[in-house]
């Protein structure tokens, strides 16, 4: 005899009745999605426990879906930002590099390469910031 079934018939009688009590549903069509076949007031308050609970899930996933797009926007501005940062710096590297270079070449050709560069300044207030005439100026 197992040890199990020594222990349950120790018990007295009503004991094992009351632990051998099956828990089910209290409307079994509840757990299919089915109303139940009661009064009407039962079916509204078995309308509403059974859709709270779905209306609670849906509104959960709305409130992860918005902080997932808030983050999703944050780190493409993150994004954005670095970008600028890295251009910024690059330009700032090959134009010191440019510089040096302008520096070691020798009269004639550091003249073409000033000439050259000057003609891709286009904005006005950067050629007047360097001392360059204007492009108008240099039309004429």
């Amino acid at each position: 005899m197992a040890l199990g079934s020594q222990l349950r018939s120790d018990r007295p009688r009503q004991a094992r009745r009351q632990t051998s009590v099956c828990v089910t549903a209290r409307w079994p069509q509840a757990a299919a999605g089915k109303p139940p076949n009661h009064s009407q007031e039962r079916y509204q308050r078995w309308v509403s426990i059974y859709t709270s609970g779905k209306e609670t899930i849906m509104s959960n996933i709305d409130d992860q879906i918005s902080q997932t797009r808030e983050r999703l926007r944050d780190l493409q501005a993150k994004a954005r930002k670095l970008e600028r940062r890295d251009d910024t710096r690059r330009k700032i590297l090959y134009g010191a590099a440019v510089l040096k270079l302008a520096e070691e070449l020798e009269g004639d050709k550091r003249k073409r390469l000033y000439a050259r560069l000057h003609d891709h300044i286009s904005r006005e207030k950067d050629r007047k910031f360097l001392g360059l005439q204007s492009d108008a100026q240099d039309q004429q």
